[in-house]
């Protein structure tokens, strides 16, 4: 891009070959006219475009729950928006039409949960995971309530006009942390939830992880993984 000091010829604007100017503020701008693009349509430009969108979809999907925003919000280069950072580090654990269970849904995992009953009900599901002891690395003097997240990834749609695949993001409310009792979380279910996971989709993977807050509700630790197949 170039700016005419030296206006000679007044106000340009248009095109002259491949040289283009407009007049931005008062003053004559020249830049080079941007060259065609040619996108491929090769089987395997495909595959990687279908793989990319999938990593965008998963990063939504994790981004589904404010607190586990603010883990990759953290962990994010100065030189990387969140997505783009999300995107990257997920992207080598899909496919164009898969997900591995070695996804991230947060930066960092700090302890493990072993669950104890997984309940599929009319308007909620009921996740029961086991204490998780003075052995998981909680402090309670910080770390005083409880919360569970679950990304849950629909494929096998039963109508074929439907998308080949969905995400649904599902968060329980607040618990009082106890390292020694079974922790029993509520997701509720809005109508579309129901309907996807119910009537829509034939395979239904769950994807649920464990955040323990302060008592000011700030996000400090993250489980692992609880994987769950409806």
């Amino acid at each position: 891009m170039a700016k005419l000091r030296n206006q000679v010829f007044g106000e340009i604007s248009g095109a002259l070959g491949d040289i283009v100017f407009r007049d931005y503020k008062g003053t004559n701008i020249a830049s080079m006219r941007p060259r065609n693009v040619n996108i491929s349509n090769s089987a395997s430009a495909l595959i990687r475009r279908a793989r990319f969108s999938m990593a965008a979809k998963l990063s939504k999907a994790v981004r589904g729950s404010r607190d586990v925003a603010i883990s990759w919000v953290q962990k994010t280069p100065s030189n990387l928006t969140t997505h783009s950072y999300m995107v990257q580090v997920n992207y080598p654990f899909v496919s164009d039409v898969s997900v591995s269970d070695m996804f991230r849904i947060t930066p960092e995992r700090n302890f493990i949960v072993s669950l104890s009953a997984f309940d599929l009900r009319e308007k909620e599901i009921n996740v029961r995971i086991n204490g998780l002891t003075d052995s998981s690395g909680i402090d309670t003097s910080v770390e005083k309530n409880i919360k569970l997240f679950t990304i849950f990834f629909l494929t096998s749609p039963i109508n074929p006009e439907l998308a080949p695949y969905s995400f649904i993001s599902l968060e329980s409310g607040v618990k009082t942390l106890n390292l020694n009792e079974e922790l029993n979380f509520v997701l509720p279910l809005s109508d579309v939830d129901k309907m996807l996971l119910i009537s829509e989709y034939q395979l239904r993977k769950s994807y649920s992880i464990a955040i323990t807050l302060s008592e000011t509700g700030i996000p400090v630790n993250y489980s692992d993984k609880i994987i769950y197949t409806l």
